[in-house]
């Protein structure tokens, strides 16, 4: 090992200095027939050799394997520093719970000490509309008492039931396409309406229908 000297002023002689033991770091050196530049060493070659890609401070004391805080967050089972995961090498030096409580290759960064609350999937969109109408149907049908005002069909079906204008001339909108609108609004309409089911609602259409040719 040859080392190479360039001059230097006394600040940056002090620079040049081993943060660990002191000693004068080179800005060059011959290593095994090859000039090495050492200008952004912090560490000489004796406490830290070179080759060694070591970039832990090694000013501070290193805490033996075994010794740290390896013990599971959950269950306090002891986690190894690595192990082998489908015949590969896993460090595992940086989790804070094992492996059985968090799989490997899950990616679980939540605290799983914790107790996990279950999501409600809400319903947007059109899926939250159909369902708003159909429960508005509903309590439209209730109000009305819930059966046919003809035949007194009253199966709990609510697509069967129609809301039947009395005086067409007094008819404002049609309840089935006008759902989506406030409770109040529709209870206000459906007092004009009778409840029939689509049975009697189509044969009462059809009487005023023949009756209209006849009188034509």
């Amino acid at each position: 090992m040859h080392i190479l000297y360039k001059s230097m002023n006394k600040s940056q002689s002090k620079d040049r200095a081993c943060k660990k033991c002191g000693g004068y770091i080179p800005l060059r050196i011959e290593i095994d027939g090859k000039v090495r530049n050492l200008k952004n060493r912090k560490f000489c070659l004796v406490c830290s050799p070179f080759g060694k890609h070591n970039t832990r401070d090694i000013t501070k004391p290193q805490v033996p394997c075994g010794l740290q805080d390896r013990a599971c967050k959950k269950c306090g089972e002891y986690i190894p520093i690595s192990t082998k995961v489908d015949g590969k090498r896993r460090n595992l030096q940086n989790r804070k719970f094992c492996l059985v409580c968090s799989a490997f290759g899950e990616h679980n960064t939540r605290d799983i000490t914790k107790p996990r609350f279950k999501r409600v999937k809400r319903t947007t969109g059109a899926a939250a509309v159909a369902k708003y109408r159909k429960r508005l149907k509903q309590r439209l049908i209730s109000y009305k008492g819930g059966k046919c005002e003809i035949c007194g069909y009253d199966k709990d079906v609510p697509r069967v039931y129609h809301f039947h204008h009395l005086n067409a001339e007094e008819k404002s909108f049609g309840i089935s396409a006008n759902l989506s609108l406030s409770f109040d609004k529709l209870k206000a309409e459906t007092d004009k309406c009778q409840l029939l089911c689509c049975r009697c609602h189509y044969e009462l259409h059809h009487e005023a229908e023949q009756l209209k040719l006849l009188t034509d």
